[in-house]
């Protein structure tokens, strides 16, 4: 169930990225958040909801025409999501 809104939730950030909508934005940040909290609560991943902090820097930079810095703030949590899905696609199975 978490990766469909991680997988909703970069969607509808690259629609907002496209549309340069900062309301899809901030329903991305609203998607990704569970993610993100579930991850802060694990001992590895501490500081994973200051990802939710680059969505709503993103919304900002679309709100002011910045298109290419809200793609930019975005690349981190697009590298959290493929560091996780290969680690759990690739871990030993007993």
């Amino acid at each position: 169930m978490v990766w469909l809104l991680v997988i909703a939730s970069m969607t509808s950030a690259i629609i907002a990225i496209l549309r340069r909508s900062w309301r899809w934005m901030l329903v991305s940040a609203v998607l990704y958040s569970p993610f993100a909290w579930y991850l802060d609560a694990t001992p590895r991943f501490k500081g994973t909801l200051f990802i939710l902090l680059f969505h709503l820097a993103a919304a900002f930079l679309l709100h002011r025409n910045r298109r290419v810095i809200a793609s930019l703030l975005l690349m981190p949590n697009a590298a959290l999501n493929i560091f996780i899905a290969l680690t759990v696609i690739f871990q030993p199975v007993p």
